[in-house]
């Protein structure tokens, strides 16, 4: 005995993974806007300080921080920057908020960081 589907179920399925498909897409550029920012704030900041920007390495889930249990990788990015003043090179650590604020110091009810850097001059 073969199973029929009807057609309002198939429809309704496919409209089911149309609007999926369609909120994934706008959450991944929603996300990629959000990190343009960081990266535009992180050049702020750093030539604010006096510093030249050599480098923005966005680190990964696994890798270690200062930030050590003071993130949410689901809510958080945390960059290692690298700058130089005068002829020093120096590494900050920024640890930014994935929302629309940047400068957000309570994101999400409390289950992710605000935003913080950790300069080491």
């Amino acid at each position: 005995m073969v199973a029929r589907i009807s057609f309002k179920r198939m429809l309704y399925g496919l409209f089911t993974l149309i609007i999926v498909i369609v909120a994934f897409l706008y959450m991944n550029t929603d996300n990629k806007k959000i990190k343009v920012k960081h990266k535009a704030e992180i050049e702020k900041v750093i030539t604010e300080r006096g510093g030249m920007l050599i480098s923005i390495e966005e680190m990964p889930e696994d890798a270690e921080t200062p930030f050590d249990g003071l993130y949410s990788w689901k809510y958080n990015v945390i960059y290692r920057v690298t700058y130089k003043k005068g002829q020093t090179q120096f590494i900050s650590w920024y640890r930014a908020v994935m929302r629309k604020d940047i400068h957000d110091q309570k994101p999400y009810n409390g289950d992710g960081f605000g935003e913080q850097w950790i300069f080491k001059e």
